[in-house]
């Protein structure tokens, strides 16, 4: 069984050789048919050469250059606001005011979630959770300075957006003491 594994690894070894040797011997392509007729100075029987011919030059045509920085949109042209007043072609001597439209209540989303509290003779600080940070806070606190706490009960907790004025209740699940 000895003398058959070192056969094998020999085959083997000979094959992968022999691989190697292939990969590295460049091949000699064919020759283009234009360039056998031409090397053989036209003397091939079975194809014809007119040797005061020269092969047609294809012109090169120009593309146009696409703007890289043009603005695109799958949607198409944008509407005009029905707001928007018809342009005036005779009155070209004021500049064009932009129509700006009116601005909608941004969506507000509470960040923190309840965590726990924590009751010393009536006074309630709570423990508030913004991903992996916590926040402490009492009635009338401010965090981030984006939200104030309004009021605390026994089932939710009120905050107040400040730059929008919108109140966003969080329930606590458990009954505050």
């Amino acid at each position: 069984m000895l003398g058959d594994e070192k056969t094998r690894q020999r085959l083997l070894g000979a094959f992968l050789a022999i691989t190697v040797l292939l990969a590295l011997i460049p091949l000699k392509q064919a020759p283009n048919s234009h360039e056998a007729v031409a090397e053989s100075g036209g003397a091939s029987p079975n194809v014809p050469v007119d040797t005061n011919t020269t092969p047609p030059v294809q012109p090169k045509v120009a593309r146009p250059v696409a703007d890289p920085f043009a603005s695109r949109s799958w949607g198409g042209a944008q509407p005009i606001p029905p707001n928007t007043p018809a342009p005036n072609p005779q009155s070209s001597t004021q500049p064009p005011v932009a129509a700006v439209a009116p601005l909608r209540e941004a969506t507000v989303s509470l960040p923190y979630r309840f965590a726990g509290r924590f009751v010393d003779d009536g006074d309630v600080t709570i423990y508030l959770l913004r991903g992996d940070e916590v926040a402490v806070a009492k009635t009338d606190a401010t965090l981030d300075g984006q939200w104030r706490v309004r009021k605390i009960e026994p089932s939710q907790i009120e905050f107040v957006h400040v730059h929008t004025g919108r109140v966003i209740p969080l329930l606590t699940n458990s009954k505050l003491d």
